[in-house]
């Protein structure tokens, strides 16, 4: 299997893993554009100040990867929390029912925690472990089986950490709410963590405020976009997700 085939089947496999599944979701094109315009935008942004400032002291493209990384492991956290608060807020028959559906976040979430364990964890520590202690029946099982599934669990990370915050782990699959109440707590968790971050060096100081305050402030204004339209459009808000009208 060359390359191209080991990244498309790991880019199906991704999609189908976090890629939201309920029939009767609401598929809104609006919603949709709104999500690529973001995406759209936010991959430009990276591009442009990554070709800009190339070389200098700090590697914005790896840290862009890195808050990427960071979010999918808030996420892995906050996604239970947070199903079960709303499960928990639900009135009547739309427990059960959201209960009921809980099934393809929770796989979304355990299969990102797990690749992520096998990436980062188990493989690394049992090549070093078996090339320290210089025994060369491990280190050859190391070099055959270990090191290509770390190799292609690494790269189904990037790709699912990717579907993950795009999707906030299916999200929708329990209720079309969720995802753009969630998106906000996402970024804005980033926004605080950020602060505590030493600045990038080389970037001029408003290019600096721009890149911090822009994420959160454009998810919040997309997740409210989509909250309007849900309601203005399909009568979805958060009361009567809850029942309580």
């Amino acid at each position: 299997m060359n390359g191209q085939e080991l990244f498309a089947r790991l880019f199906q496999a991704a999609l189908m893993v976090f890629q939201p599944k309920r029939a009767d979701r609401i598929v809104d094109e609006t919603i949709t554009a709104l999500q690529v315009a973001r995406s759209l935008v936010g991959a430009v942004a990276v591009i442009w100040i990554t070709i800009a400032y190339w070389g200098s002291a700090d590697d914005p493209l790896r840290a862009k990867f890195e808050e990427l990384a960071l979010a999918a492991t808030i996420l892995v956290f906050a996604v239970p929390v947070i199903l079960f608060v709303f499960i928990l807020a639900a009135e009547g028959a739309h427990r059960g029912l959201y209960l009921s559906r809980i099934a393809g976040p929770l796989m979304a979430v355990g299969t990102l925690a797990g690749v992520y364990y096998l990436a980062f964890v188990v493989s690394p520590a049992i090549g070093r472990t078996a090339v320290e202690d210089f025994d060369i029946v491990p280190m050859l099982l190391t070099m055959l089986v270990l090191l290509p599934s770390y190799g292609v669990a690494a790269l189904f990370l990037i790709i699912g950490t990717a579907f993950a915050v795009v999707t906030v782990f299916r999200l929708s699959d329990v209720h079309e709410t969720l995802p753009p109440l969630v998106s906000p707590f996402l970024v804005w968790t980033l926004f605080v963590i950020q602060l505590a971050d030493p600045p990038m060096s080389g970037i001029p100081v408003p290019l600096r405020i721009l890149f911090l305050v822009g994420p959160p402030l454009s998810v919040t204004a997309l997740s409210y976009a989509e909250l309007r339209q849900l309601r203005l459009h399909h009568g979805v808000t958060l009361r009567t997700a809850l029942d309580r009208t």
